[in-house]
């Protein structure tokens, strides 16, 4: 739990830091990297989906995240939302529970905004661990977000734990795999005017030939644009997809293995 003094969480709030009113690049998160415990390669996540910086305070976190950054129903999402404190105060008090007297608000992990049948819909989820759900703490502030959430309308959808358990291993797999390729260091000799170089004959070879596996066609790419003893077409593959330049659907398998299925390309990266 992240500790932060009376004065910061006022300034928070000053600035309309967790305001759940607010929507895509206006919302701020409550939270931000500096107070992050994240020890994966990258607490900040540049989404494509509303244009900002995402700040996880998990890795599973920010797993989530990516993986609702690829999905085309979803076209909001908003991270560390403050609840309303004398909302929640009253429903520890109904519960019977001890009512919490520490600055820091009750927040709620992820809140999306997606469509289902052509009507907005909000989806309230908390990002667990499998091994803190039987703590004391996770139990009882399940519960108060479950009650606060359900007074909120037929729009929202009930608040829900979400944990590893939930990811595809195949998902999991390949964000960890790309993400170790999200800065350009130690790329021999790979600018970004080479990443976009490769980059582009990387996305229309994919798109001329669709059922070809991404490892062919960056053998083919190699040949033809890398130095033989410096195949760097794999790395900046990788590295498109850890910046979400490319999105794709990594559920089905290990994504050099596999033709890409494509949900996003940047146009910088069209032919």
């Amino acid at each position: 739990m992240v500790k932060l003094s009376k004065k910061e969480v006022s300034r928070r709030q000053d600035e309309g830091r967790g305001d759940l009113s607010r929507h895509l690049k206006n919302f701020f998160p409550f939270y931000t990297d500096r107070d992050t415990q994240l020890r994966s390669v990258r607490p900040i996540i540049r989404s494509n989906t509303v244009n900002r910086d995402h700040y996880a305070q998990s890795d599973l976190e920010g797993i989530y995240i990516s993986i609702l950054d690829s999905l085309a129903p979803v076209f909001d999402i908003r991270e560390h939302g403050v609840l309303d404190r004398s909302t929640t105060d009253a429903i520890y008090k109904e519960l019977g529970f001890t009512v919490p007297t520490g600055p820091v608000p009750l927040t709620v992990d992820i809140v999306y905004t997606y469509y289902k049948n052509n009507r907005k819909r909000f989806k309230p989820v908390g990002i667990k661990y499998v091994k803190d759900l039987e703590t004391e703490r996770v139990i009882r502030n399940f519960e108060v977000k479950r009650i606060y959430f359900s007074t909120f309308g037929n729009e929202w959808d009930e608040y829900q734990i979400m944990t590893e358990r939930d990811y595809s291993d195949n998902y999991v797999e390949n964000i960890d795999t790309t993400l170790n390729y999200f800065e350009l260091d130690g790329f021999n000799s790979v600018d970004e005017d080479r990443v976009l170089m490769i980059g582009r004959q990387l996305t229309g070879r994919v798109l001329s030939n669709p059922d070809v596996p991404l490892i062919d066609i960056v053998h083919e790419v190699d040949r033809d644009f890398s130095a033989p003893l410096d195949p760097v077409a794999l790395r900046v593959a990788y590295h498109l997809i850890a910046t979400y330049r490319w999105v794709l659907d990594l559920t089905l398998g290990p994504v050099a293995h596999l033709p890409p299925s494509f949900k996003y390309i940047a146009s910088e990266l069209l032919p």
